[in-house]
C-alpha cells in the first residue's frame, strides 16, 4: 500500500504544469525566481532559442534550467524494487533538442512526472532503446554496462527488467552541468522537501525490512548508516558512483536482480 509520503510526492508532482515554462513545482518559484535575477536559472523555450544565445556555451556550469522537464524521478515508484539516489539530472544542450523535437520522448518524460507510466515497457525512460541517441541514455547504458554484458538475458530484455525494477530519486530535480549551487537551494525548495519525506518515511523504512534495495551514490541525503539493504557511498566512491561488478553498488545490484 503506497505510503503517505508516497502519495504526498506524487500529489506534489501531479500539480506541475508541464504545458507552461518555466517547469517549476509550485512552491519553489519564489527561491528559483531569486536565483534567475543571479543569472543562476535559465527557462530558454525551446533549442533555438538557447542556441540562439550567443553566451549559451558560456552558461556557468552550476546554472539550473527550468526550461527543460525536471527529473525529480526516473521509473516506476510503484513496481521498482531498486532505488539509487543521486544529486540532481545533469544537463546537456541535449534536453533541449529531445523536447523541443522528439514528441514520444517529452510525452514520455510528463508520463514519469506524473507517475502514469505503469503500462510503459520502459519507465526508466533513459533504457528504452527508441531513446539511445540521448545523453542520459548513454550515460546509464555505461553505468550498466556490466549487467549487460554478464547477464544472461539478452541485452534488450536486460534493459527492459532494469528499467522497470530500478528507478533514480534525484534530491534536486533541475537540471544543471554540475552541482557547485546545490548548497544554495539544500533543504529550501519545496521539491526537496517532498522528495526527503518520501526517501526518509517510505524507501528507508522498506529498505531496512529488506523490501527493496536503497543505494545512495551521490547528494545529501543524510542516510549514514547502513543497515537492511540500504548502502551508502563514501566521498571517494561517489566521484564516480560506479556501479561495475566489483564496486559495492553493483555487487549489491547484481545480487538483487538475478540475472545472472
Amino acid at each position: 500500500m503506497p505510503s503517505a509520503a508516497y502519495d504526498a510526492l506524487i500529489a506534489g508532482w501531479r500539480s506541475l504544469n508541464c504545458d507552461e515554462q518555466p517547469y517549476v513545482l509550485p512552491g519553489d518559484e519564489r527561491i528559483l525566481e531569486k536565483l534567475k535575477g543571479r543569472k543562476l536559472v535559465h527557462d530558454y523555450r525551446d533549442f533555438d532559442a538557447y542556441i540562439a544565445d550567443d553566451d549559451h556555451g558560456r552558461c556557468h556550469k552550476g546554472v539550473f534550467h527550468t526550461g527543460v522537464l525536471p527529473d525529480p524521478f526516473v521509473g516506476n515508484l510503484k513496481s521498482a524494487t531498486i532505488f539509487i539516489l543521486l544529486g540532481n539530472p545533469r544537463f546537456t544542450c541535449v534536453d533541449y533538442y529531445a523536447e523541443s523535437s522528439s514528441p514520444s520522448f517529452r510525452e514520455a518524460k510528463v508520463r514519469n512526472i506524473r507517475q502514469s507510466n505503469d503500462a510503459d515497457p520502459y519507465p526508466l525512460i533513459y533504457l528504452d532503446p527508441q531513446f539511445c541517441w540521448h545523453s542520459a541514455s548513454l550515460y546509464w547504458q555505461r553505468k550498466f554496462s556490466k549487467i549487460l554484458e554478464k547477464s544472461k538475458e539478452s541485452y534488450v530484455k536486460t534493459l527492459q527488467i532494469l528499467s522497470k525494477r530500478v528507478a533514480v530519486i534525484e534530491c534536486l530535480p533541475y537540471h544543471s552541468v554540475n552541482m557547485t549551487h546545490f548548497s544554495k537551494l539544500a533543504g529550501r525548495l519545496q521539491s526537496m522537501k517532498l522528495i526527503m519525506n518520501y526517501v526518509h518515511n517510505d524507501l528507508q523504512v522498506r529498505a531496512r525490512n529488506k523490501e527493496i534495495l536503497l543505494l545512495s551514490l551521490r547528494g545529501k541525503w543524510g542516510l549514514e548508516k547502513e543497515e537492511g539493504n540500504i548502502l551508502v557511498y563514501t566521498a571517494n566512491e561517489a566521484r564516480a558512483a560506479h556501479l561495475t561488478l566489483s564496486s559495492r553498488g553493483g555487487k549489491k545490484l547484481a545480487e538483487f536482480l538475478e540475472i545472472f
